[in-house]
């Protein structure tokens, strides 16, 4: 709807000419009455209105004054004049400085309507006329933007002030290419000349501050509503000069790629803080999978937690993209998994339960929510493995030992995993079996391989199954707790 400002000195007047039409039925609504001149001229400067409609004759200020006082400063809004004469010297004035209709009382229904579908056709071919000079602006201003983060010099010709592109600082904002529709809308809210653009799987805006600048904290405020569907924002380094801009936009492109590891909807400047000061530990992510199973395999959840928290320390450090270390995460999970079921301390059922948290990780928006449900997913598993949380962290060993001597246990391993110090835990271990960790080991290895030398199974395949990959190995092994070789106590039974 078009905006209407109706001046008269008489207050029958103003009301009759508000109530006269249905203006929406046309386009219009009144947005304002004045009752002078010089009111009607505040009004206009407050409310913006589309059409003036006004009395020529009237206190403080005539119609023809407050006209040219409009003129003055908008060439462009239409004006009818009312009059109760029908004076010639009026009219012809009134035409010189650019009147768009002249009226006389009392008014008639059928001719302001007749002006004001006059006035309606050449506000709409106005606006289509200014919409066709900002797409056309709009397109320039984007193409010399992407010729500019191309690598392309600025034209030496480039009209800065045309183009709306006149600032003292520039800066990029970017987000993923699928939230283009909420970044078109900030762009209309920015009070700062914002350019939206398209390149490879991005959109972005080329902010051009104003001197005052623009904040990150201001940005935030103006993408508070919009940054909900967004996910992330990424701002780059502001620079001083448009033919720079490159800079900016390289810097944003890497934080957006970072933008995962940040809180959602938030604005990035700075690499997120889970990114800052991280350690690498240098350690294949092979690790912590076998530090989260032997957790859970003996009934500890907390240490779980503490393994799967290391393990996201570890790739945030490595700054891992998203679907790389969902996939990680994923695979991570349904291993977990498998080996409990496999080591029948977890119900079978849980070979389909598992891909339900795949897709809760799948989903994940931010690096904090996947971490939950990873700490999530080791609670469950701690609920239903059968595992007695209230053994003794010897037994708990030794109950590993006993259904895992074929994997590489390693006493720093398991100590990790119970939280205690190694040399404490194997003086434990020592004193309550007789036998040190590794030698414990051997003994229930070499019980087994016994079993199944006498079932018919070769050597080898018997220290394989064992735990012993090298068969020399699992020799030395085997005469030193029996005093034979595998092979004369095969022959034997």
């Amino acid at each position: 709807m078009y905006k209407v400002l109706i001046a008269d000195d008489e207050w029958m007047i103003r009301e009759g000419v508000k109530n006269l039409i249905p203006w929406e039925h046309y386009g219009f609504e009144v947005a304002s009455l004045a009752c002078n001149g010089k009111d009607a001229l505040e009004k206009y400067k407050h409310d913006k209105p589309d059409l003036v409609i006004a009395d020529i004759r009237m206190p403080q200020m005539d119609g023809l004054s407050l006209l040219k006082e409009i003129r003055t400063e908008n060439e462009a809004v239409p004006f009818l004049l009312l009059s109760g004469h029908a004076d010639f010297h009026y009219a012809q004035e009134a035409i010189g400085h650019g009147v768009d209709g002249y009226l006389l009382k009392p008014l008639e229904e059928d001719e302001l309507i007749e002006h004001l579908q006059i006035v309606f056709h050449k506000l709409e071919q106005r606006k289509q006329a200014h919409v066709l000079r900002q797409q056309s602006v709009r397109i320039e201003q984007e193409r010399l933007l992407l010729n500019l983060l191309a690598g392309k010099p600025l034209p030496t010709s480039v009209d800065f002030s045309r183009l709306g592109l006149a600032a003292s600082r520039y800066q990029i904002f970017l987000v993923h290419a699928g939230e283009r529709d909420a970044l078109e809308h900030l762009a209309e809210q920015i009070p700062h000349t914002a350019v939206p653009f398209a390149k490879g799987g991005d959109a972005g805006l080329l902010i051009c501050h104003l001197q005052e600048g623009l904040t990150k904290s201001e940005l935030q405020q103006w993408a508070s509503h919009l940054l909900a569907p967004m996910r992330h924002g990424a701002l780059g380094k502001c620079v001083r000069k448009l033919s720079a801009i490159q800079v900016s936009y390289t810097a944003a492109k890497k934080l957006l790629s970072l933008a995962f590891y940040a809180d959602k909807g938030s604005v990035i400047s700075e690499l997120p803080t889970v990114l800052q000061d991280g350690q690498l530990a240098k350690k294949p992510l092979s690790f912590y999978e076998e530090r989260i199973y032997l957790a859970l395999h003996i009934g500890e959840k907390e240490p779980a937690k503490q393994a799967v928290s290391d393990f996201l320390a570890d790739v945030a450090a490595r700054r891992m993209k998203e679907a790389s270390l969902k996939a990680k995460a994923s695979e991570l999970a349904l291993n977990v998994i498998q080996r409990l079921i496999a080591s029948h301390v977890l119900a079978k059922e849980w070979a389909q339960k598992g891909y339900r948290f795949t897709a809760q990780l799948q989903e994940a928006e931010d690096f904090l929510q996947l971490r939950h449900v990873l700490r999530c997913l080791c609670d469950e598993l701690a609920a239903n493995t059968n595992v007695r949380s209230n053994d003794t962290a010897v037994k708990k060993m030794i109950d590993m030992i006993d259904s895992r001597y074929d994997e590489n246990l390693r006493l720093e391993t398991i100590s990790a995993v119970l939280n205690y110090n190694s040399a404490y835990l194997g003086k434990r271990f020592k004193q309550e079996t007789g036998d040190y960790f590794n030698t414990y080991l051997d003994k229930v290895r070499i019980h087994k391989s016994k079993e199944l030398l006498r079932a018919g199974c070769k050597v080898y395949e018997a220290a394989e199954k064992v735990g012993y990959p090298n068969v020399d190995y699992f020799h030395r092994k085997f005469k030193k707790y029996t005093g034979m070789s595998p092979s004369a106590f095969r022959k034997k039974d």
